[in-house]
């Protein structure tokens, strides 16, 4: 009876929080905007940190039973958004944050979702307007990570020429149609998941055996067919034009990283599909008035977006087909002039790869012959100030999207 006694005291021992997690309970009642801090730090830190954030937050769920229905209202949504950003940087290759991104946060937010699933209280009428919002969260989460499977699928079975017995269909039309006319009422992550699905349709000259696409009249016009849409379907001329003016209107408006990154990739694709089956096509979208006014736009928008990645990646694939849309003056010397005013200590490692690639696409595209040889030693130069090339940019003057948006 003594030891069942002293080991009863032993398990108590044992689930009472130690005094620094204690501390952190108390502040959390007082504080509440400190549950969301702990949940940013479960998503972004190193394990370790992470665990121990995860703990508390267990602890506190568990603990809290008169505020529970303020909790979930609070920490539902936020656990369903996180679970949907994690599935897009965990499921798509190159949207994440590279190599910052130490530790695979996913499992961690799923068992804190279960912790609150268990501890809730029973759903009552008033919780259903709040249910069907996180019904559409959790419902956004799913889609984002069936495109982002189909996209590894359709690739996988690109590159390993597998056996499929059963595939899927997906109207290309309808995805085109959101990007061009409902990307303000779409999530932006599930605009991502969209694009990551659609670079590896590109990918894959739209013909994969997992996906069946299906088209409409508002991409290849009427039959019969004409060379063009012939040769670009079930895209068609005009669904290209559709598509690039869509991700360009993207890059245009929207802040949101992985988005900015997606969108470009995707282009890259797109242009490169249309090299493949319609260089025509290719030339039009590449020299079209909306790209320079593109170009034009984000090179005047500030030092931050001049210099940003996505920026500096776009010219660089602008230059790479050919683009008569970016010009040497103003647009790649205001580029140069702003680096060598802010050094290359003011920029990001993204920014400093990218800067590097768009140089040397410089240094190997019809542009060159326009330089001047005081403009050739000084892209020279500022290549060399940037320091010598990463292992995997691997000496090419224009390297797949995979250096710094891997597709």
């Amino acid at each position: 009876m003594q030891e069942k006694g002293e080991s009863n005291a032993d398990e108590r021992r044992e689930q009472e929080p130690d005094e620094e997690t204690t501390e952190l309970l108390t502040l959390t009642e007082k504080y509440p905007a400190v549950i969301l801090s702990l949940l940013d730090m479960v998503c972004t830190r190193e394990a370790t940190l992470a665990g121990r954030a995860l703990a508390v937050l267990e602890v506190f769920i568990r603990g809290q039973r008169d505020y529970e229905a303020d909790l979930c209202a609070d920490l539902m949504p936020a656990l369903l958004q996180a679970i949907q950003r994690l599935s897009v940087e965990n499921m798509g290759p190159g949207l994440g944050k590279g190599p910052t991104a130490q530790v695979n946060s996913l499992p961690l937010v799923l068992k804190l979702l279960c912790v609150l699933q268990a501890s809730g209280p029973p759903s009552s009428s008033t919780d259903s307007k709040m249910d069907g919002v996180h019904f559409k969260l959790l419902y956004h989460a799913l889609l984002c990570c069936c495109h982002l499977l189909l996209s590894s699928l359709i690739t996988l079975q690109r590159v390993h020429s597998a056996q499929v017995q059963k595939s899927l269909s997906w109207s290309l039309d309808t995805a085109v149609q959101r990007l061009l006319f409902q990307k303000r009422n779409t999530d932006n992550l599930l605009l991502v998941s969209y694009l990551r699905l659609l670079q590896s349709l590109l990918d894959a000259d739209l013909a994969s055996a997992v996906v069946r696409l299906s088209t409409g009249p508002g991409l290849v016009g009427s039959r019969p067919l004409g060379v063009e849409d012939g040769a670009l379907y079930p895209l068609g001329s005009r669904g290209a034009q559709c598509l690039s003016t869509a991700l360009s209107g993207l890059l245009l408006q929207v802040k949101h990283e992985l988005l900015l990154r997606a969108s470009v990739n995707c282009l890259s694709s797109l242009l490169r599909f249309l090299q493949r089956k319609s260089p025509a096509t290719e030339t039009y979208v590449a020299c079209k008035p909306w790209s320079r006014f593109l170009v034009y736009c984000l090179l005047s928008s500030g030092e931050s977006t001049r210099l940003h990645p996505a920026t500096l990646r776009l010219i660089t694939i602008l230059l790479e087909h050919g683009s008569t849309s970016v010009l040497w003056e103003p647009d790649l010397l205001q580029v140069m002039e702003t680096v060598e005013t802010r050094g290359r200590e003011g920029l990001g490692e993204e920014a400093a790869l990218a800067l590097r690639l768009l140089l040397s696409q410089i240094l190997n595209s019809a542009l060159h012959a326009q330089l001047t040889g005081e403009h050739e030693r000084r892209v020279r130069r500022l290549i060399e100030t940037l320091g010598p090339p990463a292992p995997s940019e691997g000496g090419s003057p224009s390297p797949p999207s995979s250096v710094l948006y891997p597709t």
